[in-house]
């Protein structure tokens, strides 16, 4: 069990976790009822596992950590190789129509889970791995891999 400044982190990582899948589901609801287009696999995932990290769960804390870099660092070498992607004309027009809404729930998404990592990613959490057995990675695996991800992908697009 995780100390008390660790459990603190955990769970308040978990309620933002679950408030942000609840909110991502309703709006998920919301368009499959009005046949608006929406994709996203936050939702029930961050749902689940919030809920894990209120209840102080370390093995919870560790996918959130490496899943929460991975898809921070896909979306940072997401947003470096649309230029090389696409035209900056045809980027701008995808800007222009797109609703406010489908500009900043994403950027959310992201901004959520970079603030999941570097808080799981904190000394009282890593001690509370330690102290629990679990082995502590650094996170440059899942870094490398979210980019890796996005490069390769982009390459085989911009190559094909």
């Amino acid at each position: 069990m995780p100390d008390d400044e660790a459990h603190l982190i955990l769970a308040r990582v978990g309620l933002v976790l679950v408030s942000v899948g609840a909110i991502d589901i309703a709006v998920m609801i919301y368009c499959i009822m009005n046949a608006v287009h929406y994709s996203s696999s936050f939702n029930i995932f961050a749902v689940v596992l919030g809920i894990l990290l209120v209840r102080g769960n370390l093995w919870a804390a560790t996918v959130v950590r490496f899943f929460g870099a991975l898809f921070t660092a896909g979306a940072i070498a997401l947003i470096a190789l649309v230029p090389f992607v696409q035209p900056i004309s045809l980027t701008l027009a995808e800007f222009r129509s797109t609703s406010f809404f489908g500009l900043l729930f994403p950027l959310i998404l992201v901004a959520v889970c970079f603030w999941a990592t570097y808080e799981l990613n904190g000394e009282p959490v890593l001690a509370a791995f330690q102290s629990s057995g679990r082995n502590v990675s650094p996170l440059i695996f899942p870094v490398v891999l979210g980019a890796g991800l996005v490069a390769a992908a982009g390459g085989v697009f911009i190559f094909a």
